[in-house]
Protein backbone atom coordinates (compact mmCIF):
# COMPACT_ATOMS: atom_id res chain seq x y z
CA UNK A 1 0.00 0.00 0.00
CA UNK A 2 1.14 3.41 -0.61
CA UNK A 3 0.47 5.83 1.96
CA UNK A 4 0.92 9.64 2.36
CA UNK A 5 1.06 12.10 5.69
CA UNK A 6 0.47 15.20 4.68
CA UNK A 7 -1.20 18.33 6.20
CA UNK A 8 -1.74 21.34 3.95
CA UNK A 9 -0.12 23.06 6.79
CA UNK A 10 3.57 23.20 7.32
CA UNK A 11 4.94 22.48 10.89
CA UNK A 12 2.93 20.09 12.30
CA UNK A 13 5.33 16.64 12.56
CA UNK A 14 5.09 15.33 9.07
CA UNK A 15 8.28 13.96 9.37
CA UNK A 16 8.79 12.70 13.25
CA UNK A 17 5.66 10.67 12.42
CA UNK A 18 6.88 9.39 8.78
CA UNK A 19 10.35 7.97 10.56
CA UNK A 20 9.39 6.89 13.69
CA UNK A 21 6.12 5.22 12.27
CA UNK A 22 7.85 3.57 9.63
CA UNK A 23 10.22 2.19 12.78
CA UNK A 24 7.38 1.15 14.62
CA UNK A 25 6.02 -0.96 11.70
CA UNK A 26 9.34 -2.83 10.86
CA UNK A 27 9.35 -3.36 14.32
CA UNK A 28 6.04 -5.32 14.13
CA UNK A 29 6.77 -6.99 11.65
CA UNK A 30 10.52 -7.48 10.85
CA UNK A 31 10.37 -9.26 7.04
CA UNK A 32 8.36 -6.60 5.91
CA UNK A 33 9.87 -4.05 2.64
CA UNK A 34 9.02 -0.34 3.25
CA UNK A 35 10.33 2.74 0.91
CA UNK A 36 10.47 5.87 2.84
CA UNK A 37 9.71 8.53 0.16
CA UNK A 38 10.42 12.52 1.03
CA UNK A 39 8.66 15.04 -1.49
CA UNK A 40 9.74 18.32 0.50
CA UNK A 41 13.09 19.62 -1.34
CA UNK A 42 14.23 20.21 2.26
CA UNK A 43 14.73 16.90 2.37
CA UNK A 44 14.26 16.82 5.81
CA UNK A 45 13.43 13.03 6.14
CA UNK A 46 15.91 12.02 3.82
CA UNK A 47 18.81 13.41 5.41
CA UNK A 48 18.48 10.63 8.33
CA UNK A 49 19.19 7.67 5.31
CA UNK A 50 23.13 8.49 6.07
CA UNK A 51 22.59 7.63 9.45
CA UNK A 52 20.21 5.31 9.14
CA UNK A 53 21.85 3.11 6.92
CA UNK A 54 25.18 3.75 8.15
CA UNK A 55 27.74 0.86 9.64
CA UNK A 56 26.67 2.12 13.20
CA UNK A 57 23.09 3.35 12.05
CA UNK A 58 19.28 2.46 13.71
CA UNK A 59 18.77 -1.19 13.31
CA UNK A 60 15.21 -0.03 13.06
CA UNK A 61 15.63 0.68 9.02
CA UNK A 62 17.25 -2.68 8.07
CA UNK A 63 14.68 -3.67 5.33
CA UNK A 64 13.56 0.24 4.87
CA UNK A 65 14.99 2.55 1.85
CA UNK A 66 15.02 6.46 2.10
CA UNK A 67 14.31 8.44 -1.57
CA UNK A 68 14.39 11.90 -2.39
CA UNK A 69 11.60 12.06 -5.04
CA UNK A 70 10.46 15.08 -6.75
CA UNK A 71 6.60 15.28 -7.28
CA UNK A 72 7.04 15.84 -11.40
CA UNK A 73 8.63 12.11 -10.86
CA UNK A 74 6.37 10.64 -8.34
CA UNK A 75 3.85 8.68 -10.54
CA UNK A 76 6.72 6.75 -12.45
CA UNK A 77 8.90 6.38 -9.26
CA UNK A 78 5.63 4.87 -7.39
CA UNK A 79 4.62 2.50 -10.25
CA UNK A 80 8.81 1.02 -9.79
CA UNK A 81 8.88 1.34 -5.91
CA UNK A 82 4.95 -0.65 -5.25
CA UNK A 83 6.75 -3.44 -6.90
CA UNK A 84 9.59 -3.62 -4.96
CA UNK A 85 8.27 -2.82 -1.39
CA UNK A 86 5.63 -4.06 1.00
CA UNK A 87 5.02 -0.57 1.85
CA UNK A 88 5.54 2.55 0.56
CA UNK A 89 5.23 6.17 3.22
CA UNK A 90 5.51 9.36 1.89
CA UNK A 91 6.70 12.42 3.88
CA UNK A 92 4.71 15.39 2.08
CA UNK A 93 5.70 18.65 1.06
CA UNK A 94 4.86 21.72 3.05
CA UNK A 95 2.21 24.04 2.44
CA UNK A 96 0.34 21.78 -0.37
CA UNK A 97 -2.48 23.74 -1.80
CA UNK A 98 -5.58 21.81 -2.64
CA UNK A 99 -4.90 20.81 -6.68
CA UNK A 100 -1.34 19.64 -5.54
CA UNK A 101 -2.73 17.76 -2.61
CA UNK A 102 -5.67 16.02 -4.51
CA UNK A 103 -2.90 15.18 -7.17
CA UNK A 104 -1.03 13.60 -4.64
CA UNK A 105 -3.85 11.90 -2.93
CA UNK A 106 -5.03 10.67 -6.40
CA UNK A 107 -2.04 8.47 -6.04
CA UNK A 108 -2.18 7.10 -2.45
CA UNK A 109 -4.07 3.69 -1.14
CA UNK A 110 -4.30 5.52 2.18
CA UNK A 111 -3.67 9.18 4.14
CA UNK A 112 -2.27 10.46 7.76
CA UNK A 113 -3.34 13.54 8.40
CA UNK A 114 -1.40 15.20 11.30
CA UNK A 115 -2.12 17.90 13.15
CA UNK A 116 -0.58 19.48 16.09
CA UNK A 117 -3.42 21.13 19.00
CA UNK A 118 -2.94 24.75 17.51
CA UNK A 119 -6.36 26.06 15.75
CA UNK A 120 -4.45 26.94 12.59
CA UNK A 121 -3.62 23.45 12.03
CA UNK A 122 -7.19 21.76 12.98
CA UNK A 123 -8.19 23.99 10.60
CA UNK A 124 -5.68 22.95 7.84
CA UNK A 125 -6.72 19.52 8.64
CA UNK A 126 -10.22 20.13 8.46
CA UNK A 127 -9.46 21.61 4.75
CA UNK A 128 -6.98 18.66 3.81
CA UNK A 129 -9.58 16.16 5.17
CA UNK A 130 -12.32 17.71 2.49
CA UNK A 131 -9.75 16.91 -0.58
CA UNK A 132 -9.48 13.01 0.80
CA UNK A 133 -13.37 12.66 0.28
CA UNK A 134 -13.13 14.25 -2.92
CA UNK A 135 -10.62 12.25 -4.30
CA UNK A 136 -12.34 8.95 -1.98
CA UNK A 137 -15.47 9.71 -4.28
CA UNK A 138 -13.46 10.49 -7.58
CA UNK A 139 -11.98 6.99 -7.29
CA UNK A 140 -14.85 5.21 -6.29
CA UNK A 141 -16.73 6.53 -9.41
CA UNK A 142 -14.15 4.84 -11.37
CA UNK A 143 -14.01 1.48 -9.52
CA UNK A 144 -11.26 1.96 -7.59
CA UNK A 145 -11.10 1.63 -3.94
CA UNK A 146 -11.97 4.42 -1.65
CA UNK A 147 -9.07 6.43 -0.25
CA UNK A 148 -9.16 5.79 3.63
CA UNK A 149 -7.70 8.91 5.50
CA UNK A 150 -7.34 8.94 9.29
CA UNK A 151 -6.51 12.26 11.59
CA UNK A 152 -3.68 12.15 14.51
CA UNK A 153 -2.85 14.71 17.24
CA UNK A 154 0.02 15.51 18.53
CA UNK A 155 0.28 15.26 22.53
CA UNK A 156 2.28 18.38 22.47
CA UNK A 157 0.86 19.60 26.09
CA UNK A 158 -1.87 19.52 28.34
CA UNK A 159 -2.67 23.34 28.09
CA UNK A 160 -6.38 24.25 28.59
CA UNK A 161 -6.50 25.33 24.90
CA UNK A 162 -4.73 22.80 23.62
CA UNK A 163 -7.27 20.71 25.23
CA UNK A 164 -10.14 22.13 23.88
CA UNK A 165 -9.02 21.86 20.49
CA UNK A 166 -8.08 18.25 21.17
CA UNK A 167 -11.55 17.74 21.98
CA UNK A 168 -12.85 20.10 19.07
CA UNK A 169 -11.19 17.46 16.77
CA UNK A 170 -12.38 14.43 18.15
CA UNK A 171 -16.18 15.86 17.44
CA UNK A 172 -15.48 17.29 14.11
CA UNK A 173 -13.36 14.14 12.82
CA UNK A 174 -15.01 10.90 15.16
CA UNK A 175 -13.84 8.20 13.84
CA UNK A 176 -11.25 9.23 11.69
CA UNK A 177 -9.58 9.87 14.20
CA UNK A 178 -6.98 7.78 15.53
CA UNK A 179 -6.95 7.22 19.14
CA UNK A 180 -3.18 7.20 19.69
CA UNK A 181 -1.47 10.72 20.37
CA UNK A 182 1.78 11.42 18.55
CA UNK A 183 4.07 11.84 21.43
CA UNK A 184 6.32 15.27 22.04
CA UNK A 185 8.36 14.17 24.83
CA UNK A 186 12.19 15.19 25.18
CA UNK A 187 13.74 11.67 23.88
CA UNK A 188 11.97 12.02 20.35
CA UNK A 189 13.47 15.28 20.07
CA UNK A 190 17.09 13.94 21.22
CA UNK A 191 16.76 10.87 18.67
CA UNK A 192 16.08 13.23 15.87
CA UNK A 193 18.94 15.34 16.65
CA UNK A 194 21.21 12.19 16.61
CA UNK A 195 19.32 11.21 13.25
CA UNK A 196 17.13 8.11 14.97
CA UNK A 197 13.70 7.32 15.58
CA UNK A 198 13.59 7.03 18.89
CA UNK A 199 12.33 3.21 19.14
CA UNK A 200 15.95 3.15 18.54
CA UNK A 201 17.88 5.36 20.58
CA UNK A 202 15.55 5.01 23.72
CA UNK A 203 13.35 1.18 23.38
CA UNK A 204 12.13 1.44 26.49
CA UNK A 205 10.49 4.74 26.96
CA UNK A 206 6.87 5.99 26.93
CA UNK A 207 7.44 7.61 23.77
CA UNK A 208 8.38 4.21 21.88
CA UNK A 209 5.86 2.97 23.26
CA UNK A 210 2.98 5.73 22.05
CA UNK A 211 5.03 4.59 18.42
CA UNK A 212 4.19 0.82 18.84
CA UNK A 213 0.50 1.44 19.68
CA UNK A 214 0.05 3.59 16.66
CA UNK A 215 1.98 1.10 14.41
CA UNK A 216 -0.93 -1.27 15.55
CA UNK A 217 -4.05 0.96 15.12
CA UNK A 218 -2.68 1.70 11.89
CA UNK A 219 -2.44 -2.17 11.00
CA UNK A 220 -5.99 -2.62 12.18
CA UNK A 221 -7.65 0.52 10.42
CA UNK A 222 -5.66 -0.49 7.04
CA UNK A 223 -5.80 -4.13 7.46
CA UNK A 224 -1.91 -4.04 6.43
Amino acid sequence: MIFAVLNQKGGVGKTTLTLNLAAALLERQPSRSLALLDLDDQESLFRYRRVAKGKDGDKSFKNAEFFSVALADLPHQLERLRGEFDHVLMDAPRSLDDELCAALFRLCDGALVPMIPEYDALLAAKRTMKVVEAIGAEKMKRGQPNLRARVVISQNSNAPHRAKIKKAARELFEEKLLRTLVPSASAVGLAAFEGQSVLFSSPKSSAANAFRRLALEIEHAWWI
